[in-house]
């Protein structure tokens, strides 16, 4: 009986201090059809010859096949999964960034038993944060509060709102998420009109397009380096590709209420630049029903940390 292949993605850019420990644990795999793709967006130091040696050296049976590759110049992250994607032979397709770990051996057996018993097209999983090592783990995204949050969207729409408000709860993450290869070539890959941020705009498309996304947070997926590539701040480019995010919600009506409200409120104040206490007292005036639910949002979760043992996070 054939084995469904897998194809594991990793994109590298200036990773090579991290991207040995992500391989060995593709490497240590148990499962019995695994392609890796290792595609490098144009790093000055990627050294595509040792990575090929290190995985002939270190490969076993179950590593069928493996594509390492270099950009001629740096596309940006969305237009190198899709070529990731395009250059990958197998039906589900597991994202592994440069500087995470997969969380056990067994990992890639468990994501793919959840497609076939749940029959689902993209799969959310769970994170397991460390800061300095995988030994200690200082957290689990999502965590317990935000589980119970999740489950509370029973909708489409809830779901959509809740990832163009920023009130999703570490629902679906690119760092933590599989699909299947079809899956993604029928919905026309990542959006390459933005250039780094390539998970929100495909969850958004996914929702709209099939419903509410699949998660399963039983399955620990990953070891999440806190710090790391995925949870870089600051970056003007990932900036712009959120206010284009934001801008292209509103346009379309996509949100609503209170939804609406708070994205207007998170666009709000350009021309105070250098008016930072003017800005917020303001907005405050303008929008004083989502400075409340925001901060309701906090007030509950400070609750239930104070109050929950489970309830602990890394943020």
């Amino acid at each position: 009986m054939d084995i469904t292949q897998v194809s594991v993605i990793t994109l590298a850019y200036n990773s090579m201090g991290t991207i040995f420990q992500a391989i060995d644990s593709v490497l240590k795999q148990d499962y019995g059809n695994i392609q890796i793709i290792i595609a490098d967006d144009c790093s000055a130091n990627f050294d595509e010859s040792a990575i090929r040696e290190y995985v002939e050296l270190n490969k076993k049976d179950n590593i069928t096949d493996y594509k390492v590759y270099r950009n001629a110049e740096n596309l940006g992250t969305v237009k190198n999964i899709n070529g990731a994607i395009k250059a990958a032979s197998g039906e589900i397709i597991i994202n592994l960034a440069a500087d995470d770990l997969l969380y056990s051996e067994h990992t890639v057996t468990e994501i793919v038993n959840e497609f076939e018993q749940s029959g689902c097209n993209i799969l959310c999983t769970s994170r397991a944060v460390f800061s300095d090592s995988p030994e200690n783990v200082i957290g689990y995204m999502p965590n317990d509060y935000e589980r119970r949050q999740i489950k509370k969207f029973k909708t489409p729409k809830q779901q959509c709102a809740a990832i163009y408000t920023g009130r999703f709860y570490n629902m679906a993450s690119g760092s933590a998420f599989s699909y299947r290869k079809d899956y993604v070539e029928k919905l026309g890959y990542f959006d390459e009109q933005y250039r780094l941020w390539e998970d929100g705009p495909f969850f958004v498309k996914s929702i709209l397009n099939d419903g509410l996304l699949h998660y399963n947070y039983d399955i620990i997926s990953i070891y999440y380096r806190w710090g790391g590539i995925s949870t870089g701040e600051g970056n003007p480019i990932l900036r712009a590709d959120g206010a284009k995010f934001i801008q292209i919600g509103l346009q379309e009506g996509r949100v609503k209420g209170i939804s609406k409200r708070i994205l207007k409120a998170s666009r709000f104040g350009k021309r105070f630049k250098g008016k930072k206490f003017l800005r917020r007292l303001v907005k405050l005036f303008l929008y004083p029903d989502v400075y409340f639910v925001l901060l309701t949002d906090k007030l509950r979760f400070l609750f239930y940390k104070t109050f929950h043992r489970k309830g602990k996070t890394c943020k």
